[in-house]
């Protein structure tokens, strides 16, 4: 027969303190659960041992389980809370048979029987007289009890009935678990016919921790808050950032109920409130973009990685929309779709998870790159901008998307003059943002307005040459230091650019073009015209050369020279490419259509090449094709196409002679897209 010998632990400070009061009974529940009959904590009744001097100098303990009678008997006729009880209703001033009386009863036949065998008279009688007057009024109402010898705490709730559910329960349970550091949180409910849900928590601590003090009044406005319905925390949200009353309940009759379940478990009201604001732009102003994005940062979440909300009103395709992310240098991690059933039909919002390779991409949480990113996506998803690697500079640089289009321009005009792939180009300056950065630089100090005038200008762009000169020494990469040094021989052969124009709307001009002198570009191959007109835009790619006696001529202001020049344009010599990645053409008289890369517009002594982009079916391809030709060839009051309106001394003379010669032609160039097309 084997035998254990009896281990002896020590009682807690809290629990020595107690065991020695002078007191014959102590109820309450021992620290194990029962591995017979019910699997719940053992009752404990100790009962204590006096000397002649009224110490206490023993305990006898019985452990076990109270029989189900305990628990479905009568509170007036069970042993030992039966008196408790009595002195409860005689102290209450409340005759038995008054209806308070009743109710006051009715509420200890509800109490937990434990809390009533555990708890004293004068507690157990203040709690039940405030559940009384509780349910007259519908309000919430924590009460807390620490265990006498400090192994647990029992936590009594009462909320409205119609606000409680499995998930306030969840709720209220890891509140209660969090701020006494538990995590074994025990709970019973009882919701029946009475206005006030009962729910009993009893959270158990940790072995050898002690009940730590928290602020009650404190974890009962948590608990509360937590027992209001998404409706009532989205009515006093509106209220605090709404101070018309009026406008206040228009917001809430339309957006009270258009969110889904699914919106409501996973945001709270002050998420919804944003999210309305946004929405609520789609209603008031049709002109506005069909998607706003917004970039936040949760709580504890890691510091690479942030949530990205897409408000549309149509719906979005994951496979447009995950390739944007991807440019950026970003990964998608989830993507949680939510439908809004808003005043004027559906809205629509994508909520994704993204995350760089480092948390130094995101800067600081609402810095300069988060609201770049916002507005690069935007311009997009807009047509503003296109989708590519260069993209990435945005977040790694912190370069605005409009200055990405400054190297986008550049970038598609060196892979139309050398051997290297766009993708390659592309890499080069990704893998080096601080060039990339140092090239803007560059262009802004050659042309922007705003920068400074004559030598100062001169020696502003000589010194981020410089500086760039120095960059490239810690460049690896034989191919990367080729091509950063041929976008800075783009950028001084540069003379003029429309880049800091800005459209009629007061936005940036949709087409970038840049005038440059392709003679002083080392790299260039032979023959080279004395200019060149280079345009880019997400639509349209197009390049203009002009030899050297139709510039001097048109420069001169003859206005005969102009006009006999452009009487010679032969528009129906026209030439068609199997590939859209070239659209220089080379300015020679007519040798150079055999090889022509791409749709060619050809003229005598001035070049063109256009190529239209992003076509998404058969008619767009056939308007996009002949809008940009007729926008590539309509001139203004100013040398140059309309995407070209650079200064020039030029006189705006002859321009509603070339506008009817453009318009005339416009029929064969459709006619031609649509034999290709066949």
């Amino acid at each position: 027969m084997r035998t254990q010998e009896a281990t002896v632990k020590a009682l807690a400070p809290q629990a020595q303190a107690r065991a020695t009061e002078p007191r014959l009974l102590t109820l309450t529940k021992a620290n194990r659960r029962s591995t017979v009959h019910r699997p719940v904590y053992m009752d404990y009744i100790g009962l204590r041992r006096f000397d002649e001097a009224g110490n206490v100098v023993a305990e006898r303990r019985f452990v076990g389980l109270f029989t189900a009678g305990a628990y479905a008997e009568s509170v007036t006729r069970l042993p030992i809370i039966g008196k408790k009880v009595q002195a409860i209703l005689d102290n209450s001033g409340y005759a038995p048979d008054s209806h308070t009386g009743k109710d006051l009863l009715g509420v200890l036949e509800a109490y937990p029987r434990d809390e009533l065998f555990q708890d004293t008279v004068e507690r157990l009688g203040e709690v039940a007289l405030e559940v009384v007057h509780l349910s007259e009024r519908r309000r919430s109402r924590l009460f807390v009890r620490n265990d006498e010898f400090g192994r647990f705490v029992s936590a009594l709730l009462y909320v409205p009935r119609d606000r409680f559910n499995t998930s306030v329960r969840l709720r209220l349970q890891a509140l209660l678990a969090k701020a006494y550091d538990s995590d074994a949180v025990d709970y019973g409910t009882r919701v029946g016919e009475a206005a006030l849900a009962q729910i009993h928590f009893v959270v158990r601590m940790k072995p050898g921790v002690t009940i730590p003090d928290v602020d009650v009044e404190e974890l009962e406005r948590d608990l509360m808050d937590a027992t209001r319905t998404w409706a009532e925390r989205l009515t006093e949200e509106v209220g605090e950032n709404v101070d018309d009353d009026s406008t206040a309940g228009d917001v809430l009759a339309k957006y009270g109920s258009a969110f889904p379940e699914a919106y409501k478990e996973d945001f709270g009201a002050a998420d919804a409130y944003r999210d309305v604001v946004r929405l609520a732009e789609f209603d008031t102003d049709e002109d506005v973009d069909d998607l706003s994005p917004r970039l936040y940062h949760e709580k504890d979440e890691p510091s690479r990685e942030r949530r990205f909300k897409v408000y549309r009103r149509h719906e979005l395709s994951l496979s447009n929309v995950l390739p944007v992310f991807s440019h950026f240098g970003l990964e998608v991690t989830d993507e949680r779709p939510y439908e809004v059933d808003g005043p004027t039909g559906k809205s629509y919002i994508y909520d994704f998870g993204l995350r760089a390779s480092s948390e130094d991409v995101w800067g600081e949480a609402r810095g300069d790159r988060a609201a770049g990113f916002e507005a690069g996506f935007a311009a997009i998803w807009g047509g503003r901008a296109e989708s590519d690697s260069l993209n990435s500079l945005v977040l790694s640089a912190g370069l605005p998307w409009r200055d990405v289009v400054i190297l986008r321009t550049l970038v598609r005009y060196l892979r139309q003059v050398t051997s290297f792939s766009l993708n390659y180009i592309e890499e080069a300056l990704v893998s080096n943002p601080v060039l990339a950065e140092m090239l803007i630089e560059l262009f802004a100090a050659r042309f922007d307005p705003d920068g400074a005038d004559g030598e100062d200008r001169d020696k502003a762009a000589q010194d981020v040459q410089d500086r760039i000169e120095t960059a490239l020494d810690d460049v690896a990469s034989l191919d990367h230091d080729r091509i950063v040094r041929a976008v800075v021989s783009i950028i001084t052969a540069v003379v003029r650019t429309n880049f800091y124009q800005v459209a009629s709307d007061g936005g940036p001009k949709a087409a970038v073009s840049l005038k440059l002198l392709p003679r002083e570009i080392s790299f260039l191959p032979e023959p080279r015209p004395a200019f060149e007109m280079w345009v880019y835009a997400p639509q349209l790619r197009a390049c203009t050369c002009a030899s050297a006696w139709w510039l001097e001529e048109a420069c001169a202001g003859a206005t005969a020279a102009r006009t006999s020049a452009l009487r010679c344009w032969d528009w129906s010599r026209l030439s068609w490419s199997r590939t859209r990645s070239s659209c220089r053409p080379a300015p020679r008289a007519g040798s150079w259509l055999s090889n022509c890369p791409t749709l060619r517009i050809v003229t005598r002594g001035w070049p063109r090449g256009l190529v239209p982009t992003r076509p998404s079916s058969a008619h767009s391809w056939i308007s996009l094709t002949t809008e940009s030709a007729a926008t590539l060839c309509r001139r203004s009051g100013s040398c140059g196409t309309t995407l070209m309106t650079l200064p020039c001394r030029c006189s705006g003379q002859g321009n509603g002679q070339v506008l009817r010669h453009c318009q005339r032609h416009l029929t064969a160039l459709r006619l031609l897209a649509r034999r290709r097309l066949r």
